[in-house]
């Protein structure tokens, strides 16, 4: 019977002229439920993420729409953004030709607030509204907030099916709660399918890292390969195992960011691998583990560094890998394969990989005595408790979304019981453990950090109508009275029809006023306005921008908008004007459409009567150069503005190490416009965080200015803001960052229909050069492999 019935069904199935598999996030399409086979479906809550979905039409051509929302669990109601009265859904066009099947890429933003999440899909044909299909709901797989993608773009991935097994994907972390501290979900693509990654670097944020081992790069279409390098100039790192992949991509889009070159391949015995060895086998108290063991000789590269003025030893073994710092990010490549089985099975090969691999600080291992606590558990060396939290687990950072963040939360001291792994081992001082405080961890689209908040501050200043002050009533007065007397009736004596100028005196009245109203910018009970704060974020040499925009409509009278952009890089949602706002017991909130069509748009801005609305936007802004530190002929530092922005205020500022802490220097610049090049006189500075710098100067230039510009002195004080030491892998590097103020609103965001008032400034903040990254450090010691083996101590004084 039950054989019937499937075979019933199958013949239903066959006859409905449309099909249409459930929705799946694109980067975990490839992530597989172990208990039941099917894609895990894992999503970050608080990112916007790229979910595609099968279509197929049997007997006609399919002309529909496809509209994506997420519902909380048994629920049909979509949720609002947090504090406001709006809720998000996205929508795509859907074209399916007869007897095609079509997958539908749509970006989504998985909200925080829903703690189970499904995502809705509903398929409606373009023209009447009809549902294509009925509605279906997929449960979504949440990542907490430390957990990210570790995605394998390789010519056969499963040779890397060894991850998900290393203690720095899943951390040894035992207790008798059951609970789970892994750090990656680990993607293994289906080579099959185009490589699973998303047109859309803001569609990237919930990746830490790339593994890139023998795929092609002509797979990845010209927005994933753009998207990729936007993602490593905010601090993604792309790790190139060779030979071959390095081999392959000098030609590639990759080429201008390859950290070292090879004109010949080479033989790795086991005594060239001594320095690995050397290097990585070799404990805190100076203990040695096994020998790496190369039976026979690796295949590999003879690689020389590009330049060696950017370029890093990788790890501190000279021949085996080099690193180069792109932006924020980096590119890190091996003279050797990283599966090869003598390397993945070498007992120091975990240490090696957390730390010259990933980058992040080297761990210890603590064993934990009590009841509910109990066992063995990984942490960072230096950073007690916060083993947790996502600055450890990736190495992107967005200024809007993660300036001024704390690292986490404080949570109660360390419970007694906590003893240390073998004889010797120190206590752990009790002191406050920090946790990440966002559901979505680092990246996450965040509408109160600290950015956020200084954007919603200068917004609820600055939004409204601005009222014209009494000089120009005065003048109107006076050019009306004008008009109405002497000049009308010299205009009438003049014809001859003096008489004439007792008709026209109403119409010049009604003149006057409609003028009056026009150059005042106010409809009577109808005006309009528009206010933007910006913050544009450089990296380095790169020609593209985040550009973050906050946006308050308003209008005196009730009105609907919509917010179009030029590029389809730009994702939007509903911006809270405070955390008081709570959405009434029975009322339901006004939908909102996030659209890509041939263009993008944030639809159906509902805006009440007498009240501002706000609108939080980001997208990927391509500006016509970048801004460069480069040298005069006499050797002297300049600043060199390609960007085809004319920039004010503009102040550079370096932080350089000095002991375990910093120096600062700083230059006044001015007005810098697109174009020029102006010498950088760089001088001590006295810093201080809760300050602006040469904050006389600005005043002065601003007070210059024919309008006088909105005040945006708190997104400045974000700007100028270092990251914080506290910050374990870029918290103690050098850098050099220009900071600069645009006037008005920049280009690419449309308000349809037009609005009477506009009025707007962005904060510029260019990353003008890093300082190297955290040297990598082998692990302090190293887990037993079970019960009965011994587990290396630490000596008393190496803490």
């Amino acid at each position: 019977k039950a054989l019937e019935e499937r075979a019933r069904r199958e013949e239903e199935r066959k006859k409905q002229p449309y099909e249409a598999a459930e929705p799946i996030p694109l980067i975990s399409e490839s992530v597989v439920d172990v208990g039941t086979g099917d894609a895990l479906r894992s999503v970050k809550p608080g990112h916007w993420t790229s979910i595609v979905q099968s279509v197929v039409s049997k007997f006609d051509d399919l002309d529909g729409t496809s509209t994506l929302s997420v519902v909380p669990n048994e629920s049909s109601v979509v949720p609002p953004v947090p504090y406001t009265a709006q809720a998000l859904v996205s929508r795509r066009p859907m074209l399916v030709a007869k007897g095609r099947s079509k997958r539908i890429e749509t970006e989504l933003l998985i909200p925080e607030s829903v703690e189970r999440p499904y995502v809705a899909s509903r398929l409606e044909f373009r023209n009447s509204h009809a549902l294509v299909i009925p509605e279906q709901r997929s449960s979504m797989h949440v990542m907490p907030h430390y957990r990210y993608f570790f995605v394998v773009l390789a010519a056969n991935p499963a040779e890397y099916g060894f991850l998900p097994l290393l203690n720095s994907v899943r951390p040894r972390w035992e207790s008798d709660d059951g609970s789970d501290m892994l750090h990656y979900r680990v993607v293994l693509p289906d080579v099959a399918r185009p490589p699973p990654v998303p047109s859309r670097v803001l569609d990237w944020t919930s990746v830490a890292y790339v593994l890139w081992d023998g795929e092609d790069a002509a797979r990845l279409d010209p927005n994933q390969q753009q998207a990729l390098v936007d993602w490593i100039h905010w601090g993604g790192r792309l790790i190139i195992s060779g030979p071959d992949s390095l081999d392959s991509l000098r030609a590639s889009f990759l080429a201008d960011y390859l950290p070292a070159s090879s004109d010949s391949r080479r033989q790795f015995t086991a005594e060239q691998l001594q320095p690995l060895q050397q290097r990585w086998g070799t404990l805190a108290d100076g203990r040695q583990l096994d020998s790496l063991k190369a039976l026979k000789p690796w295949d590999g590269l003879a690689l020389q560094p590009r330049d060696a003025n950017v370029d890093a030893p990788m790890a501190g073994v000279e021949t085996l890998g080099f690193e180069r710092r792109v932006g924020l990010g980096s590119v890190a490549v091996t003279a050797f394969r990283l599966k090869e089985k003598e390397l993945v099975n070498w007992p120091a090969f975990d240490s090696f990989f957390n730390s010259a691999v990933l980058g992040r600080p080297p761990r210890l291992y603590y064993e934990v005595v009590g009841d509910a606590m109990a066992g063995l558990r990984t942490g960072w060396d230096g950073y007690e408790g916060r083993f947790d939290d996502a600055y450890f687990t990736t190495p992107l950072r967005w200024l809007s979304r993660d300036a001024g963040t704390k690292a986490g939360s404080t949570l109660p001291p360390l419970p007694p019981g906590v003893a240390p792994l073998g004889p010797g081992y120190p206590q752990f001082e009790e002191e406050p453990r920090l946790v990440a405080a966002r559901a979505g961890g680092l990246g996450s689209w965040n509408d109160f950090s600290p950015a956020a908040d200084a954007a919603r501050e200068a917004l609820s200043e600055a939004a409204g109508v601005r009222v014209p002050g009494g000089g120009f009533v005065l003048l109107s007065l006076a050019v009306y009275l004008v008009a109405l007397a002497p000049l009308n009736w010299l205009v009438f004596h003049a014809l001859r029809r003096v008489e004439w100028a007792w008709i026209a005196a109403p119409l010049i009245s009604l003149g006057a006023t409609g003028a009056v109203v026009h150059l005042a910018q106010l409809d009577i009970g109808f005006a309009s306005a528009r206010t933007e704060i910006a913050l544009l974020e450089l990296q380095g040499s790169h020609a593209r921008g985040h550009l973050t925009r906050f946006h308050a409509l308003y209008s005196s009278l009730g009105k609907t908008y919509d917010l179009k952009f030029d590029d389809d890089s730009a994702v939007a949602a509903p911006f809270p004007r405070d955390r008081n706002f709570e959405l009434g017991r029975y009322d339901n909130p006004e939908i909102t459409a996030f659209e890509k069509y041939d263009e993008v748009h944030l639809r159906d801005l509902s805006v009440a009567s007498s009240s501002t609305l706000m609108i939080h936007s980001e997208e990927m802004a391509q500006l016509t150069g970048a801004l460069r530190l480069t040298l005069s002929s006499g050797g002297a530092e300049q600043i060199d503005n390609h960007t085809g922005l004319d920039l004010r205020n503009v102040v550079v500022l370096r932080r350089k190490r000095r002991g375990e802490g910093f120096r600062h220097e700083a230059c006044w610049v001015g007005d810098l416009r697109s174009g020029e090049i102006k010498p950088l006189p760089m001088r001590d500075f006295n810093y201080d965080p809760k300050a602006i710098p040469f904050e006389v100067e600005q005043k002065k230039a601003d007070g210059l200015q024919n309008v006088p510009p909105l005040a945006v002195d708190a997104v400045l004080k974000i700007a100028y803001a270092f990251p914080e030491v506290r910050d374990p892998i870029h918290g103690m590097r050098e850098e050099t960052r220009l900071v600069a103020r645009v006037d008005g609103t920049l280009p690419g965001a449309v308000i349809e229909p037009g609005v009477s008032q506009r009025a707007g400034a962005a904060v510029v903040v260019a990353h003008l050069a890093y300082g190297p990254g955290r040297k990598a450090a082998a692990d302090l010691n190293r887990p037993p492999k079970s019960g009965t083996d011994e587990v290396l101590p630490l000596k008393l004084e190496s803490q």
